[in-house]
């Protein structure tokens, strides 16, 4: 497959495999050269995209998502450690909705204020914790 026809299957932009490409994610084996010098793109990348996708949507940076793949794909993590790695975003994750409800409860706080007419003041936001 060239880039076009994997970045519409992926639904990701030509930008963001090229990007993915420089990070690493992409690796050597999802690709080949061709004579023209064109890359010509394996079935497998279209999952790993995928995989790097998921990964970004349940919290992990795509540093920490080369990592992983690569430890994986070496099999350099335990289970014990693939439990570890899921249990810390998992507390990452749970710290991130604490602090996104304390914005949420400050400023529908804010709103009965608003609707009785009053200017509600936000020199308070450092107070939310």
């Amino acid at each position: 497959m060239k880039i076009g026809e994997v970045a519409y299957l992926a639904n990701v932009s030509i930008h963001t495999i090229r990007y993915y490409e420089k990070l690493g994610l992409l690796d050597g084996t999802l690709m080949k050269r061709e004579d023209n010098n064109y890359r010509r793109y394996t079935e497998e990348v279209i999952e790993r995209i995928g995989m790097v996708k998921k990964g970004q949507l349940v919290g992990f940076s795509l540093t920490e998502i080369k990592s992983l793949l690569d430890a994986w794909a070496s099999g350099e993590l335990t289970i014990e450690e693939r439990i570890s790695v899921y249990a810390e975003k998992v507390t990452e994750l749970d710290e991130r909705i604490r602090e996104l409800q304390e914005m949420r409860d400050y400023l529908s706080s804010k709103i009965p204020l608003l609707e009785a007419g009053f200017e509600p003041e936000f020199n308070d936001v450092e107070t939310i914790d």
